[in-house]
């Protein structure tokens, strides 16, 4: 279990946190404890290398720092995530992040991080992603997300086609060589997050490509909840910023969330409690979704 300290920084005074601060904290921590336990979504190509999380014993705590700003961005908040670890857990010489490149003044894409470690730069795109598999599941294409904008085929196909290979090509060699970063530049990719299925059955075939050890989920209708939720549970509904380990949010009992999903204009994460312990997660999405 990662530990992690506490140090609220204000005009180079530290205070004592609040509530607030202290739930905050504990979010932040079981945050980055969900995202060092989580599994990758897909296979990485032989030239791509999966990022891994090495934790041991004796590395260093980490000082959460209680300056996220509270954007609604769960792909933001996810980078901020991931440079915590970077920055105290692997403790790069070297870090850039948000690496834009340019050609004939035109952003052409943007490297999420670069890093040096042990005379070895690596190039880092991360994402944590949440998908609805809606057809027979045999098709990258047929994994949806939950405000239908976003689709895995398309996602996937990005990844390993641009942004996995930007770092390398020649119009970001000028940019990464002022920045100290000749290439080549190994690549590396973090993406993680759920798959969801219909009433939680997975297909018999899926896609080459998915990782069998990805995450998994169900999805139901808000007329079909009634049937397949059970009783004995407790249940959160989770803000987008919650959807990584669910801290921070009070539980429901079951009719409240029946009560509630009958009003739901758009998909909603919902988390299953059996005690403290998550049993399952899930959609609750609107009868014409």
């Amino acid at each position: 279990m990662l530990m992690y300290m506490l140090c609220i920084m204000h005009n180079t005074q530290h205070s004592t946190p609040d509530s607030s601060d202290g739930l905050r904290l504990l979010q932040l921590s079981d945050d980055i404890q969900w995202l060092s336990d989580s599994k990758p979504l897909m296979k990485m190509p032989s030239w791509l290398s999966e990022f891994k999380f090495q934790t041991t014993p004796d590395s260093p705590d980490i000082p959460t720092y209680i300056d996220w700003k509270g954007s609604h961005r769960l792909g933001l908040y996810f980078e901020y995530l991931v440079e915590q670890y970077l920055r105290f857990k692997e403790q790069p010489i070297d870090i850039n992040r948000n690496i834009a490149i340019r050609k004939n003044k035109k952003t052409i894409g943007e490297l999420d991080f670069l890093l040096q470690q042990s005379g070895h730069n690596r190039h880092l795109e991360v994402a944590v992603k949440y998908y609805l598999c809606t057809g027979d599941g045999t098709q990258l294409s047929d994994y949806i997300g939950p405000g239908k904008r976003d689709r895995l085929d398309i996602k996937w196909s990005r990844l390993v086609t641009h942004q996995c290979r930007l770092a390398n090509k020649d119009v970001s060699r000028s940019t990464l060589a002022e920045l100290g970063f000749p290439q080549p530049i190994a690549p590396q990719l973090l993406l993680t997050g759920y798959l969801f299925y219909h009433k939680g059955v997975q297909p018999d075939k899926q896609p080459k490509d998915i990782s069998e050890h990805h995450l998994h989920g169900w999805w139901v209708r808000a007329i079909e909840a009634e049937e397949f939720l059970t009783t004995d549970c407790r249940y959160q509904i989770l803000p987008k910023l919650h959807w990584l380990s669910g801290t921070g949010v009070s539980p429901i009992n079951r009719d409240e969330l029946l009560d509630s999903c009958s009003h739901f204009g758009a998909p909603k994460l919902i988390r299953l409690l059996g005690g403290n312990k998550e049993l399952s997660r899930g959609f609750i999405v609107p009868d014409d979704w």
